[in-house]
Order: C-alpha cells, then sequence, then structure tokens
C-alpha cells in the first residue's frame, strides 16, 4: 500500500459485507490488509484517499466502546455527520447518485439553497444501516 491511510472513520453495521458493496459501488476503494467477516476497511475516493472507513459488525465495533456505551440507533439519532470533499457540483450530485443506487436514501435533510450562501453546495445521503453523509464542493474562493 503506497499511500497509507492516516484518518480512520470506524462505525457499526448489520452486515459488513452489504456495507463493502455498497461503499465499493460509491467508488470507495477495499483495503486488502483489512477483509475479514467481521470489518471491511475502505478507503475514500480521491481526494481524500488518506481517509479509511473501518465498517464493523456490531459485536466488533462494541469491543472498540466503553463497556456501559450503546451503539447509536441511527433511525432515532445521528451520532455523526460524515462529510466527503469532492471536486465539483457534478461530483456532488454523482455521489448522490451512486448512494441512492446502492440503496442509499437521499437527502434526508437539505441545506437552504444547498449551502449556496456559505459558499458551497452540499447534498446528503445515509447509507443502508442510517449513517448520514454529505457530499460537498466547496467554491473556497467565495469562503474567504
Amino acid at each position: 500500500m503506497s499511500n497509507k491511510p492516516t484518518f480512520f472513520v470506524n462505525a457499526s453495521t448489520s452486515s459488513p459485507e452489504k456495507a463493502k458493496v455498497f461503499y465499493t459501488a460509491l467508488g470507495f476503494t477495499p483495503a486488502e490488509w483489512c477483509d475479514v467477516p467481521t470489518t471491511k476497511a475502505l478507503t475514500l475516493p480521491a481526494p481524500n484517499e488518506n481517509i479509511c472507513l473501518m465498517i464493523h459488525a456490531v459485536d466488533c465495533f462494541k469491543k472498540f466502546i466503553p463497556p456501559d456505551a450503546t451503539i447509536a440507533d441511527t433511525a432515532k439519532t445521528n451520532e455523526t455527520l460524515l462529510t466527503i470533499a469532492v471536486n465539483s457540483r457534478d461530483e456532488v450530485d454523482a455521489l448522490l447518485a451512486k448512494a441512492v443506487a446502492a440503496g442509499g436514501k437521499s437527502d434526508p435533510y437539505t441545506m437552504k439553497d444547498h449551502g449556496a450562501e456559505m459558499g458551497m453546495y452540499v447534498r446528503s445521503f445515509t447509507d443502508l444501516d442510517g449513517h448520514l453523509w454529505e457530499a460537498f464542493f466547496m467554491e473556497w474562493q467565495k469562503a474567504e
């Protein structure tokens, strides 16, 4: 592996294999160094290749959190908001379309004018387990 991930996002899933198929459909790259029945590792698509999503079966995920902690029910609450930067508005829409085609849900919420007043274009989706994601393109010059 030439570019090792430097940031890891860990999440639980009801099915690591289905999650792997979902994220691969979005352009994530499965990592050969962690492809076991209970955990799948996938690096995010460019320009975010240094970020790795570690998706664990629930029983495996519980080994990484305090023993008295509960895993968030993503149908009722958000444990986090995961945001992916892309290179254009078209890439935002393309990633959202891929998420929907792979079984995700589009735009569980929508920012006013998709964030235009903040110099960005953002869309959201949920994965198969209800984890909330955004794809965004930031017009850096307008944000400054």
